[in-house]
């Protein structure tokens, strides 16, 4: 699984910045660890919004590239960088997870012209 993350908007000091990061790696490995094999790229870009003002202004969009199927893209914003890092790894696990359960029972279902029906029993003689 590859991870690219980009960081975009307010410029943050450099400690905020590398502990940001980190606690979006370490989201990003534990929580999709079990569905690494079936990732094939993550993108994320972090973005503060208003700056200094404050409120909702921090910004995640995350993208899972997944084998065959179309991307799961989650975008979310909060006030706060560790809630929002931890709301979005956590829908993007779930909605990975969605994704790749229906696509294996998809592959599983049988086609409904090849469902056998029952037929009555036929007599013999008489």
């Amino acid at each position: 699984m590859h991870i690219d993350i980009q960081v975009s908007g307010q410029p943050m000091d450099a400690l905020q910045r590398a502990q940001i990061l980190a606690h979006l790696q370490y989201r990003l490995q534990f929580v999709l660890a079990r569905l690494s094999r079936r990732v094939v790229r993550v993108a994320v870009v972090l973005s503060d919004v208003n700056g200094p003002r404050g409120g909702k202004d921090k910004r995640c969009v995350l993208r899972v590239d997944l084998p065959q199927q179309p991307a799961v893209v989650i975008r979310q914003r909060h006030a706060d960088w560790r809630s929002l890092i931890d709301g979005v790894v956590a829908r993007a696990s779930r909605s990975v997870a969605a994704r790749l359960q229906r696509a294996k029972q998809q592959r599983r279902r049988p086609g409904e012209a090849h469902v056998a029906l029952p037929c009555a029993p036929l007599s013999v003689g008489a």
